[in-house]
C-alpha cells in the first residue's frame, strides 16, 4: 500500500512537471514571437521540422519573420524547375533578398561597405536568429576585426577609446554613408561629437589648414598610434611632413626645435595669434627665458625688447650665429645702426672686433645707452691704469664734476684722432681751453716739440692725471730750465726755498712769465718796472728787517 502511494506521488510530479514545461516554453516563445498572429502563419507547415528551439526563439535577437513564422517571406516551400539553383529555397537572389526589407540607401553612395555591395548580408548577419544585436554572428568588438585585421593596433602606446573597447559603430556605419571610410558624419563634425570644442578653437582668427579643412587624420590616427595624443609619427616628423623648409636645419638650434617639440611654441589646431603663437610673442619667449623676463623690470631697454618684438633680432628655428642672430654681432648690430657701419679713423678695439655686447646690454639696463656699469666704471674695468691717473693729485676733475666724463673728451666707437679723439693735438684741448689760443699761437712754445710733436700741450702736461700741479710732465722748475738752459745761469733767484712775500707762495718761473703767452715780449706778466714791483714794493716791516 504504501509503495502504491510513493508510486502515485512521483506519476503526479512528473505529470506536474511536464505540464509546467510546456506552460514555460509556449509563455516564452509568446513573448519572444510578440504576439503571434494565427492566421497567416507558416508554423503548422514549417514548425512540423524547423521547431523553434532549432529556429533560436530562445535567442537575445530573433529576425521577425522567424518569430512570425513567417517562413515564405524569405523561402519558396517547393522548388520549381527555374528555382533550382538558387539556394535555400530562396524567393529570390540573396543579393536582393534583403534589401526588399531593409532598405539602408543607394549603396552607390560615397562609401558602401563591399558584403553590403556585393549583397553578402550573412557575412556579418545570422539570418534567423543571434546572441547578438542586429543578428551579428559574433560580439561586435570581434566581428569587424574577422576582416579588418588591426589586432596589432590595440599593442600600441595609446588606442583610441571606442576601438580599443570595440565600439566601431560609434564612428561608422554598417552599410553605407555619405562620407567615406563609412564615416558616420564628416571628420571634424564626428570628431567632435567627443572631443567638443572646450577652448573655443572652431572660433578663433588663426586656424591650423588641416584643422579648418576638418581633416583631423591629416595628423591623428584614428584607431592607435605610438606617438600621443593619437599623432601618425612623432611630432617632430610629423610638422615636417608639411613644414619642408624646416628640414636639414643647420648651425645653433632653438632647443623646442632640437628636441622636436613644435607645440612649445604653437598650438596645433588654432589661436589668436599669427603663426599660431599660443601668446604674443612678448608673453611667450619669457615663458620659458625667466632671466630675460625680469629684465622688463629695467628703467633702459632695448626698443625692440620693449616692444616684444623679438624676431627682430632672433631668428626663430634656427641660425648661424649664437643666441640665434642672423648674422655675426657685429654686422647685425649695424642692420639698424648703420652710422656705426662704416666706420673710418681710429676705432674703439670693441667695435673694431664687433664685441658691441663688451658695452652694452642686448636687451636692457640700469644705465643710459644700455651700458652694464656706470660709464666711468666700464670704462676703467678695461683702462685700468687710466683710473690711477685719475687718482693723481692733479686731474681733469672726472670725480669732481658730474658732467665731466670719459665720452666729453673721447669717442666711444671711432675717433678722427688718436686716443679716439674727434680733433688732433691742441685744437681739442682748445675745445676747452680757447681762452689760451690766441697768445699761445703767437709765442715760441708753439714752435717746439720736446716729448710730443711740435707746439702740443703734451710737451708740458698730462693728459689726464699728474702728481705735479697743474697737470705738468715734470716739477715746473725742472721743464722750464729743460729747454732754458742758458736763462738758467742767471736767473733770478727761484725754487722752493724762495716765498713770494705777498702771494706767499714759493717763486718759480711762472710767477713771473706766463708759459701759454701774455701778449708782452719775453711773455712776462706784467710790463716794465710794474712786473719787479709786484713783489719788490717798498715795505717799511722788510726794510727794518
Amino acid at each position: 500500500m504504501l509503495k502504491n502511494w510513493r508510486l502515485g506521488v512521483i506519476l503526479i510530479s512528473i505529470f506536474l512537471l511536464v505540464v509546467f514545461a510546456i506552460l514555460w516554453n509556449f509563455l516564452h516563445q509568446t513573448q519572444v514571437a510578440n504576439n503571434i498572429p494565427p492566421v497567416g502563419s507558416d508554423r503548422e507547415t514549417c514548425g512540423v521540422c524547423h521547431t523553434g528551439g532549432s529556429m533560436g526563439f530562445h535567442k537575445e535577437t530573433v529576425h521577425p519573420p522567424v518569430v512570425n513564422w513567417q517562413c515564405t517571406a524569405c523561402h519558396l516551400p517547393h522548388n520549381t524547375g527555374e528555382d533550382l539553383k538558387r539556394e535555400k529555397l530562396l524567393v529570390t537572389d540573396k543579393k536582393y533578398l534583403c534589401l526588399t526589407c531593409h532598405n539602408f540607401g543607394d549603396r552607390k553612395k560615397t562609401s558602401t561597405h563591399p558584403p553590403f555591395m556585393n549583397g553578402d548580408c550573412l557575412d556579418c548577419h545570422r539570418p534567423h536568429s543571434s546572441d547578438y544585436p542586429a543578428l551579428s554572428r559574433m560580439e561586435p568588438t570581434r566581428l569587424c576585426i574577422t576582416c579588418h585585421f588591426v589586432a596589432d593596433l590595440n599593442l600600441m602606446r595609446q588606442v583610441h577609446p571606442p576601438f580599443r573597447e570595440g565600439d566601431c559603430l560609434a564612428c561608422h556605419k554598417p552599410h553605407v554613408s555619405e562620407y567615406g571610410k563609412l564615416q558616420r558624419q564628416d571628420t571634424k563634425r564626428l570628431c567632435y561629437t567627443c572631443h567638443y570644442d572646450r577652448d573655443g578653437e572652431l572660433k578663433m582668427p588663426v586656424q591650423h589648414q588641416p584643422f579648418a579643412r576638418g581633416r583631423c587624420t591629416n595628423c591623428h590616427a584614428a584607431h592607435a598610434a605610438n606617438a600621443m595624443p593619437l599623432l601618425l609619427l612623432t611630432q617632430k616628423n610629423l610638422c615636417l611632413m608639411c613644414h619642408r623648409d624646416f628640414t636639414g636645419l643647420t648651425g645653433y638650434k632653438h632647443q623646442p626645435v632640437d628636441e622636436g617639440r613644435c607645440s612649445s611654441c604653437h598650438w596645433p589646431h588654432a589661436a589668436n595669434q599669427d603663426y599660431l603663437l599660443p601668446l604674443p610673442m612678448k608673453g611667450l619667449c619669457t615663458s620659458c627665458h625667466d632671466s630675460i623676463k625680469e629684465k622688463y623690470t629695467l628703467p633702459m631697454q632695448h626698443l625692440p625688447f620693449e616692444e616684444g618684438r623679438c624676431t627682430d633680432c632672433h631668428l626663430i628655428h634656427s641660425a648661424p650665429e649664437r643666441s640665434l642672430l642672423p648674422k655675426n654681432r657685429n654686422e647685425f648690430c649695424f642692420t639698424c645702426h648703420a652710422d656705426y657701419g662704416n666706420l673710418k679713423g681710429y676705432v674703439h678695439r670693441p667695435v673694431q672686433d664687433g664685441n658691441c655686447l663688451a658695452c652694452h646690454k642686448p636687451h636692457a639696463a640700469y644705465e643710459p645707452r644700455l651700458l652694464p656699469l656706470p660709464l666711468m666704471k666700464l670704462c676703467f674695468s678695461c683702462h685700468t691704469e687710466t683710473e690711477l691717473e685719475f687718482q693723481l693729485p692733479s686731474h681733469h676733475p672726472v670725480y669732481e664734476n658730474k658732467d665731466f666724463d670719459c665720452v666729453l673728451c673721447h669717442n666711444a666707437h671711432v675717433g678722427q684722432a688718436p686716443g679716439l679723439l674727434d680733433l688732433s693735438g691742441n685744437e681739442f684741448c682748445y675745445t676747452c681751453h680757447d681762452q689760451i689760443r690766441p697768445n699761445y699761437e703767437r709765442m715760441g712754445h708753439n714752435n717746439i716739440a720736446i716729448t710730443a710733436e711740435k707746439g702740443s700741450c703734451k710737451n708740458c702736461h698730462e693728459y689726464h692725471g699728474s702728481r705735479i700741479p697743474p697737470l705738468l710732465v715734470k716739477q715746473s722748475l725742472e721743464l722750464c730750465t729743460g729747454c732754458h738752459q742758458r736763462e738758467a745761469a742767471r736767473m733770478h733767484p727761484v725754487g722752493e726755498q724762495y716765498t713770494d712775500p705777498w702771494e706767499r707762495k714759493p717763486v718759480f718761473c711762472t710767477s713771473c712769465h706766463g708759459p701759454h703767452g701774455t701778449g708782452w715780449p719775453n711773455s712776462v706778466k706784467r710790463w716794465g718796472d710794474s712786473l719787479c714791483l709786484y713783489c719788490h714794493r717798498w715795505n717799511p716791516t722788510l726794510q727794518s728787517r
